[in-house]
């Protein structure tokens, strides 16, 4: 039996054609399964770092439970500054009522566009729920125009605080 020349081209024409169209069908398919699979892991990551995460988070909250909110020491009517040493006592006041510790306190005073003032360099020492009552109580004073800077630092078992606000002067009347 002979098969011809012409009908194996056209069967192996056909073959590559219907080789090529299962190809072209599969590969955007199995490209969407690799991806989707990819977002799985990614989930089933964030899932399990969050299991990790949740015990620490609650042992915070019961943590930061235990304290009561902080009370503003001084009341509205003071809360502006004439002098760095009024600010000095402000903050000291401040750092007292949050458990800290003030170990440096370095005023800078400049004049800008008329107005003075003072870049102030704070370094606090305590334990950090503490900070965090400490920077809620000096968000009440409004002489303080912002934090331009913290950082937080293990030293020798101490934790220590260091904040770099500015604040303006009073407007003298």
């Amino acid at each position: 039996m002979h098969i011809p020349k012409e009908s194996i081209n056209y069967l192996l024409v056909c073959v590559i054609g219907i080789a090529m169209f299962l190809a072209v069908g599969f590969y955007p398919l199995r490209s969407s399964l690799n991806h989707i699979e990819k977002e799985i892991e990614k989930i089933e990551r964030k899932i399990e770092e969050k299991k990790t995460i949740i015990p620490l988070y609650n042992e915070f909250q019961k943590e930061f439970s235990r304290y009561k909110p902080f009370q503003s020491i001084v009341s509205i009517e003071d809360r502006g500054v004439d002098t760095p040493s009024d600010l000095k006592s402000h903050l000291r006041e401040m750092a007292k009522g949050s458990n800290l510790k003030i170990l440096s306190f370095i005023p800078q005073i400049k004049r800008e566009k008329g107005v003075e003032k003072i870049n102030l360099k704070v370094l606090l020492a305590g334990r950090f729920p503490d900070f965090g009552r400490f920077l809620h109580s000096i968000s009440f004073y409004p002489f303080i125009e912002r934090i331009s800077s913290f950082e937080i630092r293990k030293k020798d078992s101490i934790t220590q605080f260091n904040l770099v606000m500015e604040i303006a002067f009073k407007n003298k009347r």
